[in-house]
């Protein structure tokens, strides 16, 4: 009886390390938008360096003849800020790109997040940034 009782109490210890030991996932979603065009991505963190299930979706909210862009650019602790790509929505006024970007990894520690959409108008284009969202798992 005695050494059922150790048992169990050794199992529910190894259960405890491993519930606690695990990185949560957080949902998050970081956007901006500007006059002429909006821009949001929805994600997971999963631990230090990679975020999951990332959707950008960028839409132009005037109806100018220009394009608008988006990109989302992760920020690391090993050689510095990597982008998403540049993705662009040419379809015009009051339509919306959907890109899945899926899952997203990075070299050393993945410190957070920043988000950037522009229109195509003219050199420099007219851009803005989100602030930066941190990432809760560093």
């Amino acid at each position: 009886m005695i050494m059922l009782i150790k048992r169990l109490a050794m199992t529910a210890t190894v259960a405890g390390i491993m519930l606690t030991s695990a990185t949560p996932a957080f949902a998050s979603t970081i956007g901006v938008n500007n006059s002429g065009v909006a821009a949001a991505a929805d994600f997971s963190w999963l631990g230090q360096s990679t975020i999951a299930g990332a959707v950008l979706y960028v839409r132009d909210t005037a109806c100018d003849n220009n394009d608008v862009y988006a990109k989302l650019t992760l920020y690391t602790t090993a050689g510095g800020p990597v982008s998403s790509g540049t993705w662009i929505n040419s379809s015009g006024c009051n339509t919306r790109r959907v890109v899945n970007l899926g899952t997203l990894s990075v070299a050393g520690r993945l410190t957070g997040v920043r988000i950037t959409a522009c229109i195509n108008d003219f050199p420099p284009d007219t851009c803005v940034s989100s602030g930066f969202l941190d990432n809760p798992n560093t």
